[in-house]
This record gives C-alpha cells, structure tokens and sequence, in this order.
C-alpha cells in the first residue's frame, strides 16, 4: 500500500512493471495509492491501458501507446471491435489477475458503490460510478449557476412605490367594476369598496362611482373578473453599471368579494451594460412548474418565452438607458405616452435611431406595426434607416406625412402614400385608409393597376368584399385565378367587363365549371402546341407495334388526346406529365396501351416501350402494378415476339433497331444520375426505396425474352 500520490509517469512505469497476467480474456490489476483505485487493464493477455479513480469519483485513463485523458473506462479499449459491449456482460471473462487485486480493488470500490444496489462485474460498476461522478457534477453545477444568478436577481431594486398604481391607471384604464345580480338593484362597487343601491343599471353598462366618480362598468352575469397584460420595467442597479430591462406579467381581479387585488412577476431580465458595449448582454428568464414544481432563475429559455407588445413604465427609462446604447431610440417619449409596443424588438435595431423621429412625431401605430417586425427585418424594410429626419426616413414630402399623422397610418397606409406619390394620383383619404387596413402591399395588385387606376381597384374590391363577405386577401386571389381562366379560354380580358366582371365570385365559378369540362381538350391543345411531333411519331410506328390475337391487344394512341384520356381513366402520371411526350418527340420511347379484346374500349395496363419493343414501365390503376400482371406479362411475351420478328423483316425496322440502340444508352444514363441523386420513393407500397431499383427490376422483369 502506498500513501504518496503517484505521479502519471510513476503510474505508467508501475504499469509497464507488472507481469503479464496469464488469463484470457478482461484482467484487472489493482495498486492502492493515497485512497486511489489504480488499474491495470489486459485483455487476452495485451496491455490495453492504465486507469485511474479517485476517492471523490473523478476518473482519467490512458490507453495503451496513447496519451493520458479524462476518458472513462470505455476510452481504454478499441471503439471498433465493441468488445467490451458484449463482454460486459460475461462476469466469467472479466476477472482480477490475482487475490491480492482482488482485495484491493473491491474493498476501494466497495467505498464508490454505495450508490449501487448490486454488484455487477468490474466494468458496469466503474461505469456506475462514472455515470454518479458525471451526474454530481452537473448538479453541483447547475446549482452554483443557480445561485449565481439567483444571487443577481436579489441585488435588483424593488419596484417603485407607485406601480401597482400606474399599471391599474394605464395598463388597465383605471377600470372598476360594479357587481350585482339579474333583478337586483344591490351592487358591490370595487372602486370604493361599498354597496350601493341604485336602479335601473343594465348589464355592461358604463358608470361612475357614487363615492370617488371613478369609472366602473355594471356586471351582472360575472363574479370575478380578470385581466393580464405585461409591463417593462427598466431600472439602474445600485452599482450604476448596469441597467436591467424586465419584462414582468400583471394580472388584475376584480370580484364582489374581495374587491380589486393585483399581483405581478417577472418573465425575464434583461442586463444592459452602461458602458455602450453590446456584447455584454445576459438574459435571464423566471421558470416554474417542471417535474418538482418550483420557481428558479435561468440563462436558458426553456420556457421558450418571447416578449411581444407591452407597456412600458415611463418614470425610470431616462435614468436607466443613461449611458447605453439604447439611449437615443426615444423610449422614454413612447413609454410617457403610454404606447403598448414591443421594445424589446426595437431594441434590437439599436444601431438606427429613427424611431426617435417617429415616435416623437407621435406615429403610434406605425411605431407599433415596425416594433412587431423588427425580428423579420430591420424596420420591417419599410422606413429609411439613414433618414436624418422624419421625411428623409418615411420618404415622404412634408403633406403626407401630415396626412400619415392624421390618419395613424401603419405600414400599409404608408405604402400606399408612397404609391401615390410615385404615380401622382390622387386618392381620396377613406378610400386610402381601407387600402392601408386591408392590402399592405400595393405591388400585390400590380396585375390590375397596370390596366386600371388605384381609386378604381380599390372601389371594385370594396364592392366585391361587401358583395361575398370574404377577406380582402382572398378576393384578390379569386380575381387573379380568374383572369388567369379567362386567358386560358382565350376570352378578350382588355374589355373591362371581362377584367372586372360585375359578380366576381359568380363568373370565377363558372369559368371554373368550364375549365373542369373542358380540361382534356385544353390539356391536347397545349400538349399538341408544344409537341408537334407527337402525332407524326404515333402514325409512323403504328405499323410496326400494334398486334393483336384472340384475347389481348397492344393498341398506339393516335396523339396526345388519347393519351391524356388513358391517364385520367387510369389515375396515373402519364397524361399528366411532359415527360412522357418529352421522350415520344425524340423517339426514346413510346406510350402504347395494353386491353383485352372483350373490351378494347376499356383501358387496363399503359406501357412505356422503347424503339425496339422493350417495355420500361407497365402499369394500371393508380400507378400500381395490379394483381392481374402475371396475365399481362403474359400478352407481353407474345407480343414481343411477334415484334421482334417484324422489326427485322421491315425496312422501317431497321431503323427502330437503331433508335433502340439510342434509347438503351439514355436509359442507363438516366438510371445512374437517379442513383446518383438518391431519389427515393415517398409514397405507396413501395415508400423508402430507391427509385433506380424499382425502375431496373421492372426493367429486367418485363424483358425476360430479349437481351437486357
């Protein structure tokens, strides 16, 4: 036994001492040193390295021809081979080298397992203490964290004496409430705490106090009544260091029996360094419920809270944003007038000041719809950020920014001002205010103001919105789909009344029916437009491929028409796809149809042949391959080789055979880019496979008889 702390080198040449035990398998040494367990570690009579484990449970290794680590147990041996997973659980074959180490090692480990209900073999119980050792440290560490911050919170300054008094007067509206019954004249009055006698008082209705005059509202068929908003509250800590921005929750309760009672907490402080750095930043957020319940303080959102529009207590914020870097923004303009922003977000652009310009210029909703978008863009990318007043920064000459003062414009209105300006057309001020409440963005009608005048565009959305009741929004979108079908059926859309129809939703409807009926025939129109060769291709092949015996026929389709109808009928994406009339106008392959000759009419199996007469794909009812292939591979077989025997008897055969070789070497080209892009199939019985595999055995499978 040795009292003097070993060095690590004294510990390798300990290690490099020992005698190789003689057993197979996992063998430990042991070496007592200073309350240390020392370990020499073999398996299969190797060294495989020396590990280390201290009375407190803290652990290092050092693994055969490596160097010393804080690696646990498992470092020790060769991640590859998993050995020791197996092993572990083998007691036989893992085993100390002699008595003496048996001893020494269990009674030191004996000491570490009173955590352990059992004892398993020599692995498993160091990997329980490494799992304990790791376990406290975390602990340990998240409660000095704790504390630390913790620590913090407690040195922050009450709030002062008359908050609760302002968030009732501002946050709130100075609200009391009168509570009574259905066919009573006896009300509670929380404003004055007595009750009073008065008649003829309705539900919700709006009255004064008969003590303090104070305003209170009449509820009969409610007891209690509750309210929550949030605040922020900056203040300066004692240290005059730093500031902190928090964001506290105010509930408000108003009942008959106890009056009005108030309560608040903080969601999440915010430390704003007074030194103008910003990389000093700390956030910290009031969690509580969880598995053991409680309330604590942490650096980490776990919460996932995010602070939106609040108020903000106007006494303290010039005080407080003294010396930072949020100074300059004008919130304490904002917050003396009561504005329910969210400062936070404006906060975060505090490398631009023209807030300051707006929120001076008394622009409350403007202000309020950028603070909203501040984390989607910089001022939500509708104001000027190097603007050195405030027309430079709204980009407006001075009457419209009178105007967009008057009318507490947001965004939208702004937007819109700045369209007029542009086009200098004139729009009247109600018909503006509607444009800016209901379509932000004047680019998202560019379709109709191209052909018609702004103050026309929005009468007819006015007209149309009261017409059918829907959103803004989606009237817009029903007008472009159908100018959109009125191109397609070729109708004149520069006459207005086909532009802006009269009943809008109506006519879109209709259209819409005609679309539907007509769908086939557009489609071969379109099909026809971009693939003239299509027909030629069918007429030219038709003698070479068509067949026929007493129970099947492979039919070739006469043009796109009667492809487009075999993929509505069938539910698969031949008709549906250029692809397919892609291949048929360069002659890669062909679209032909598989049917039964006791009902030709009725389509069953759709394939794609390449020249030559080998089938890439066959398929049926919703893509699938059906249960009845085994017949149809059957009518397949007969049919090629019929064609085979025609292709080399034809003069125009010869010249298939030659395309064939073509599409062959297009085809594998086309199968290694797909496995080279791991498409894989989404959906079906197939879903999680490669696409190039289900196309290569459909390949094979249907091309038995012929050369691959």
């Amino acid at each position: 036994m040795s009292t003097k702390r070993l060095t690590r080198a004294q510990i390798d040449e300990w290690y490099a001492g020992c005698p190789i035990p003689r057993r197979g398998g996992m063998v430990f040494r042991a070496l007592e040193n200073d309350g240390r367990l020392i370990l020499g570690v073999y398996k299969d009579k190797k060294q495989m390295g020396v590990y280390v484990l201290n009375p407190d449970g803290r652990y290092c290794s050092r693994r055969e021809g490596s160097v010393w680590c804080s690696g646990g147990i498992y470092s020790i041996f060769e991640w590859s081979t998993y050995w020791y997973q197996a092993e572990a659980h083998a007691d036989k074959k893992i085993r100390w080298a002699t008595a003496e180490d048996e001893r020494t090692g269990e009674e030191l480990l004996d000491e570490h397992n009173r955590y352990v209900s059992c004892k398993p073999n020599i692995i498993r119980r160091l990997r329980e203490i490494e799992s304990q050792y790791n376990e406290n440290r975390r602990t340990s560490a998240a409660e000095r964290k704790m504390r630390r911050i913790q620590n913090y919170i407690d040195t922050i300054p009450d709030e002062p004496e008359d908050f609760e008094k302002w968030c009732h007067e501002v946050v709130m509206g100075g609200m009391h409430y009168m509570f009574g019954k259905a066919g009573e004249d006896v009300y509670f009055c929380t404003s004055c705490g007595s009750k009073h006698i008065i008649k003829g008082l309705k539900d919700r209705q709006r009255t004064e106090c008969p003590i303090t005059g104070a305003r209170v509202k009449v509820e009969k068929s409610r007891e209690l009544v509750e309210r929550h908003e949030t605040v922020m509250l900056l203040q300066s800590m004692p240290d005059g260091k730093e500031a902190v921005a928090r964001h506290i929750s105010v509930w408000f309760d108003w009942s008959a029996k106890d009056g009005m009672r108030s309560n608040w907490g903080d969601n999440m402080v915010v430390v704003l360094p007074k030194d103008g750095r910003t990389s000093a930043y700390k956030w910290y957020y009031h969690l509580c419920g969880g598995f053991f319940g409680g309330t604590w303080w942490d650096d980490r959102n776990k919460a996932n809270y995010t602070p939106r529009r609040e108020y903000c207590y106007p006494y303290t914020v010039k005080d407080a944003l003294a010396n930072t870097v949020y100074e300059h923004l004008g919130l304490d303009v904002a917050a003396a007038r009561g504005w329910r922003l969210s400062y936070n977000r404006l906060m975060m652009a505090w490398r631009y000041g023209q807030t300051e310009y707006l929120i001076k210029g008394g622009f409350e909703r403007l202000v309020g719809e950028i603070s909203d978008r501040c984390h989607v863009g910089l001022y939500a990318g509708c104001i000027c950020e190097v603007g050195r007043d405030v027309k430079e920064t709204l980009m407006l000459d001075g009457q419209r920014v009178a105007r967009l003062r008057r009318a507490d414009g947001g965004i939208g209105y702004l937007r819109w001002l700045r369209y007029e300006a542009e086009t200098e057309e004139k729009i009247p001020e109600e018909l503006l205010c509607w444009l800016g409440d209901n379509i932000e963005k004047p680019s998202d009608l560019n379709f109709a103001l191209e052909r018609m005048s702004a103050v026309k565009v929005g009468n007819y959305l006015r007209a149309q919105v009261k017409e059918y009741k829907r959103k803004t929004s989606s009237v817009i979108e029903s007008w472009k789909d159908y100018l959109g079908m009125a191109k397609r059926l070729k109708l004149d859309t520069k006459k207005d009344m086909i532009f802006r129809p009269k009943h809008l939703k109506a006519r879109h409807d209709e259209l819409a029916e005609i679309i539907s009926a007509k769908a086939d025939e557009l489609e071969r129109e379109r099909i026809e437009a971009q693939y003239p060769a299509v027909v030629g291709v069918c007429d030219r092949i038709r003698p070479l491929y068509e067949w026929t015996d007493e129970k099947y026929r492979v039919i070739v389709p006469a043009g796109a028409a009667d492809i487009i109808r075999e993929g509505r009928l069938l539910r698969h994406c031949v008709g549906s796809t250029d692809r397919y009339f892609d291949r048929i106008a360069e002659g890669e392959s062909y679209i032909m149809f598989l049917r039964k000759c006791s009902d030709a009419d009725a389509p069953w199996y759709t394939m794609e042949v390449e020249p030559g007469g080998k089938v890439r794909q066959l398929r049926t009812f919703g893509d699938d391959e059906g249960s009845d292939r085994p017949e149809a591979k059957e009518a397949l077989g007969r049919w090629q080789k019929e064609i085979f025997k025609r292709l080399k008897s034809n003069s125009d055969g010869e010249r298939e055979l030659e395309a064939a070789e073509v599409s062959r070497e297009r085809r594998i080209a086309e199968f290694e880019e797909l496995r080279r892009n791991g498409n894989i199939i989404r959906n079906g019985r197939f879903a999680g496979r490669l696409l190039v595999e289900i196309l290569e055995a459909d390949f094979k499978e249907y091309n038995e008889q012929a050369a691959v």
